[in-house]
């Protein structure tokens, strides 16, 4: 049971990665297409604040109530980056972890150490996709005020 539900959770960790790093996203969906394209699923720092009149992608200019809000996008976006890069190093320690498993040879300390790097990988990649939902649910919720 354990190991159909780790290969379970790999397996939905990898489709989401991959579709984050396929299909451009953007929170404000008005924004011209240009503006809008992320990088290996990297948000831009400017993701959000993007004066949907303008079409070459001019960022609005903070007003006096607008400037916490302001900050605020650009701090969530860069949350946001910070995370996915978490997420990706997490994805390099499982397959690190799978490499030192398959060239342990059956030693037993061996083996031992690669499950240890595999599941602390799996929890730092479930950490990490969780907080860049949280991350992208506030910024929806910023949108919206």
């Amino acid at each position: 049971m354990k190991n159909w539900l780790v290969s379970l959770v790999i397996i939905v960790s990898g489709c989401s990665v991959i579709s984050a790093t396929m299909i451009p996203q953007s929170v404000g969906a008005t924004a011209p297409e240009d503006c809008s394209q992320r990088f290996l699923g990297f948000p831009t720092w400017f993701r959000g604040l993007i004066d949907p009149t303008s079409t070459d992608c001019s960022i609005m200019s903070p007003d006096g109530d607008g400037l916490s809000n302001f900050i605020w996008h650009i701090v969530l976006n860069v949350i946001e980056a910070a995370m996915m890069a978490a997420g990706y190093v997490a994805v390099a320690f499982i397959l690190y972890g799978g490499f030192m498993y398959l060239t342990s040879q059956g030693e037993a300390a061996n083996v031992a150490k690669a499950k240890t790097t595999i599941e602390n990988a799996l929890i730092g990649l479930v950490i990490s996709l969780v907080a860049v939902a949280a991350v992208n649910f506030i910024m929806a919720r910023l949108l919206i005020s």
